[in-house]
């Protein structure tokens, strides 16, 4: 219920950006306008989020890339309010406390008030919209 008052109080400043992240494209979706931009990252997998054994190869990289895809997608004047990082590859036994960190720090470093780690499957708009994760079959890392 808090997120859901949060959301709505500075939903007139700021808006929503579902990030889902894999090893070669970024996904970005404003959530409140359904606004979606693709960024293709590397044919071979040689990016900022292209490590064999951990989500991010270069913290400053994927800075710099999450950063001008946010300005792509169209950037509100106040900037997104809250910002969900989806990791989608490399999650064998789970998430370390290390990677949802970085993945919140990443979240930070680009301008979000509010910036939250969901492991799991796809959202739906709906579960976005209300900021609502599924009980069961993921995790969310806040």
């Amino acid at each position: 219920m808090i997120d859901f008052v949060f959301r709505h109080a500075w939903g007139r400043l700021g808006k929503t950006v579902y990030v889902r992240i894999d090893k070669t494209q970024l996904h970005l979706q404003e959530v409140e306008t359904g606004k979606f931009l693709e960024v293709k990252l590397s044919d071979d997998g040689v990016s900022a989020f292209g490590h064999p054994r951990t989500m991010l190869a270069d913290f400053t990289l994927a800075e710099r890339v999450l950063s001008e895809s946010l300005i792509q997608l169209g950037r509100p004047f106040f900037g997104y309010t809250s910002v969900l990082m989806h990791p989608l590859d490399r999650l064998e036994g789970d998430i370390t406390q290390i990677e949802a960190r970085a993945l919140k720090e990443l979240g930070y470093s680009v301008g979000a008030r509010r910036c939250v780690v969901w492991v799991g499957r796809v959202l739906t708009q709906q579960e976005l919209v209300r900021w609502q994760f599924p009980t069961m079959g993921g995790q969310v890392c806040d």
